[in-house]
């Protein structure tokens, strides 16, 4: 069975800015994937290209064996939902209707059902024009078009813009009940990463337009530690693993490390009274993308 998504030595500059330089990324059916970054690592430029709104520079992006581009068969299979700070003049006479009968038309797969749900659980009055919605309101319309959908490859570019905690809460809630029912590979864009990360699978992470890693969510969890004491225990028993952050009090200190540790290499350190504990992921993307060449701290 063919990949989802094959991105293959992708490149995408911008007059002489480059956006994105030499990926190469596959995601398989079926399967959420966190795409992190921090702000102008090329996320949105990643999603744009995938929907096939932007060509590329360099390389080649295939979404389910096929060319995305000029592709209408292709196209039918995404659906992209991100800020609607661009659209233009004449979307913006739309009522909340507008937006989801045009969206039922352009794909095949379109939930009717589902969509008028979601639109009583969030209260959005569809005769609403564009102009009269808040930004939470427009969040909502977009999760509706991305979840009633039911696009095999479904783009979710920060979807939540202005929804409080408890609106985004119930998002993750939603989604995560009918991926279950309805399986299909979600690409997640996000700066809130703590929140949410237990809908993620996989984990790509791009750092000024570079693909920095993509890993299984588990593979992270079982890497990531923080290991606190004594300042020259822990330089001295961890000086062959890979440190990406350092924070000192005193004479103590806490190593912050993306590298295995090994049960006898946790009772050792713990019988050392070092103290050992899980990185979040939130703390893990903030110390690999903090220094310009990437990871691997110093001494």
């Amino acid at each position: 069975m063919k990949n989802a998504i094959d991105v293959n030595n992708l490149t995408k500059e911008y007059r002489n800015i480059i956006a994105l330089e030499n990926i190469t990324i596959s995601c398989t059916h079926s399967k959420i994937y966190g795409l992190l970054g921090r702000n102008g690592a090329g996320k949105t430029t990643l999603m744009h290209l995938l929907a096939g709104q932007l060509l590329p520079t360099e390389g080649s992006i295939n979404i389910y064996g096929e060319n995305v581009y000029e592709n209408k068969e292709t196209l039918n299979k995404i659906c992209y939902v991100g800020p609607f700070s661009n659209i233009n003049n004449y979307v913006k006479t739309f009522r909340v209707r507008d937006f989801l009968k045009t969206a039922s038309l352009f794909y095949p797969d379109w939930d009717q059902d589902f969509a008028d749900r979601l639109i009583r659980l969030f209260s959005l009055d569809i005769k609403k024009h564009y102009r009269n919605l808040s930004a939470g309101m427009l969040s909502m319309v977009a999760i509706v078009i991305s979840l009633a959908s039911r696009a095999p490859l479904t783009l979710l570019d920060e979807p939540y813009t202005g929804l409080d905690a408890a609106a985004r809460q119930e998002f993750y809630d939603i989604l995560a009940e009918d991926y279950s029912n309805h399986p299909r590979t979600i690409i997640f864009s996000t700066h809130l990463i703590d929140e949410a990360s237990k809908l993620f699978e996989d984990v790509i992470l791009l750092h000024q337009g570079r693909i920095l890693l993509q890993e299984p969510i588990e593979t992270l969890e079982e890497s990531s530690f923080m290991v606190s004491g004594d300042e020259e225990k822990l330089k001295s028993m961890l000086s062959n693993k890979k440190v990406i952050n350092i924070e000192y009090m005193g004479r103590r200190a806490t190593y912050s490390l993306f590298d295995t540790l090994s049960e006898p290499e946790k009772t050792v350190l713990t019988q050392a009274d070092l103290e050992i504990r899980s990185l979040t992921l939130q703390q893990l993307f903030v110390y690999l993308t903090a220094n310009k060449e990437g990871y691997d701290v110093k001494f």
